[in-house]
């Protein structure tokens, strides 16, 4: 959960299956990453505005990888329930 300039992002839940090295000994600067994760109940809001911008049950990155801290690869995203632009509701 983060807010800046009146928006709010909110994630429910992250499940990584995978692999992650870094920072070794040897080799500070290293980091390798592969495997999948899944956001599930992502939620990005403009608070002043009291608008949903974006709504997600869930954000699949399948095979990602980072082979250098710089380099990302994601051949594969799966998602389910997008909405966009969306009135929050006041409890």
């Amino acid at each position: 959960h983060s807010t800046e300039k009146g928006l709010e992002l909110q994630v429910g839940e992250v499940v990584w299956e995978g692999q992650l090295n870094y920072g070794k000994e040897n080799q500070p600067n290293l980091f390798r990453a592969a495997g999948d994760v899944e956001m599930r109940d992502l939620q990005l809001d403009d608070i002043k505005r009291e608008v949903r911008l974006v709504g997600l049950k869930s954000l699949g990155l399948k095979k990602f990888s980072a082979p250098r801290f710089k380099q990302i690869k994601v051949p594969e995203v799966q998602v389910e329930q997008l909405h966009f632009i969306q009135r929050l509701q006041n409890n």
